[in-house]
């Protein structure tokens, strides 16, 4: 994936799409759990296609197709409320023909 692909990817699944999440720079997606207040990194390796995800006591690598699964499992996937985000965040509704 060409970088200007990844990031329009990253801003409609990821930093415009999930609560908590927010760019930090065009390879990095920083997260602060609400909760506990620990930051947590999502580094992006476009070469490699995997995500590094880093926080203060573990690092796991990812398949970028595998990241939204990832998320899920570590309780860091909570979609933004429909008001809070761009139209074109996230999947897109199919329009009836």
């Amino acid at each position: 994936m060409d970088i200007c692909s990844f990031s329009v990817w990253k801003f409609r699944y990821i930093e415009g799409f999930l609560q908590d999440m927010r760019s930090y720079d065009v390879l990095t997606t920083k997260y602060v759990n609400p909760k506990t207040f620990v930051t947590t990194w999502i580094k992006y390796d476009l070469d490699k296609n995997i995500a590094t995800i880093e926080t203060d006591n573990r690092t796991m690598e990812c398949k970028l197709s595998e990241l939204e699964n990832t998320l899920k499992d570590l309780g860091m996937y909570k979609e933004r409320p429909e008001n809070d985000r761009h139209s074109l965040a996230g999947p897109q509704k199919k329009a009836d023909d």
